[in-house]
């Protein structure tokens, strides 16, 4: 199979349990590149929280769980997906009764409520830092920014501390209309507008780029790269991935800390 494009998600994929990439697997990337193939990091992280080594990539990058495409270096984004005016705030408003972490992001960046600074659950808090310190969001008030302009969220992540109100979330907003519901860690919820996500953003560059499916690798570790490995001719999940991706997978390759996506690609140079 003549692998042309390489897409791979971030964290828990190319980035280890540290939230870096090792030099063996940007080596591999950097390889890829020199060979020809058309290298997309695809995540859930906004433009200004990807990787700064990953940064020097030119090509296209999928953002957002896939609400959003940027070309790079020039940042210019070719599709963008937003939540309709009025349901930006209407989620917000329905978000802030759960027990959870609320972040709303744009294209160049992820904000983070401020809100959950006055809890004084330990948990929460711990994990609020742990956010804070991986993805560098702004802290805000992000009902005020929203309610400035209604234009710009594509895209939420509610993060729960508790398991079992965190299926309970997932379960709920599924059955809920006119969004889009996926997890891309333990504990996380991500919404985007409707009938959006990391597949139908790599279809479209798939299509920009007359490239068909056999032509594609992709490689993830949880529900969210579902759409994108099922996009792809080779689906390849990492061994540290949840069990549906494990299962859907054509191939599984050793864990983010063994450097599973640098072996994936050697396998096909």
């Amino acid at each position: 199979m003549d692998i042309k494009l390489i897409a791979f998600d971030l964290d828990g994929t190319a980035l280890n349990s540290k939230k870096e990439i090792s030099p063996k697997t940007l080596r591999a990337i950097q390889n890829a590149v020199k060979s020809g193939k058309i290298v997309i990091p695809a995540t859930g992280r906004s433009l200004g929280a990807i990787h700064k080594k990953l940064m020097g990539l030119k090509g296209y990058f999928i953002l957002n769980n896939g609400t959003t495409v940027a070309s790079m270096p020039e940042r210019e984004i070719l599709f963008s997906h937003v939540f309709k005016p009025g349901v930006s705030l209407s989620l917000l408003e329905q978000f802030k009764t759960y027990p959870c972490i609320i972040l709303a992001a744009k294209s160049d960046c992820g904000m983070i409520d401020q809100s959950i600074e006055r809890v004084k659950d330990k948990n929460i808090q711990s994990r609020f830092r742990e956010i804070v310190k991986a993805w560098n969001p702004v802290v805000m008030d992000v009902e005020k920014a929203i309610q400035e302009d209604p234009s710009w969220v594509n895209f939420f992540t509610l993060v729960f501390t508790d398991e079992g109100e965190w299926q309970r979330t997932v379960s709920l907003l599924k059955q809920q209309e006119g969004i889009s519901v996926s997890s891309s860690a333990w504990g996380c919820v991500d919404i985007m507008p409707p009938g959006i996500n990391k597949g139908k953003a790599l279809r479209f560059i798939m299509d920009k780029l007359s490239l068909k499916k056999e032509q594609v690798m992709a490689i993830g570790d949880n529900l969210n790269d579902l759409e994108m490995l099922q996009n792809a001719g080779i689906a390849v999940a990492m061994s540290n991935s949840v069990e549906a991706i494990k299962e859907m997978a054509d191939r599984i390759t050793l864990s983010c800390d063994e450097d599973g996506v640098a072996l994936a690609i050697e396998e096909i140079l």
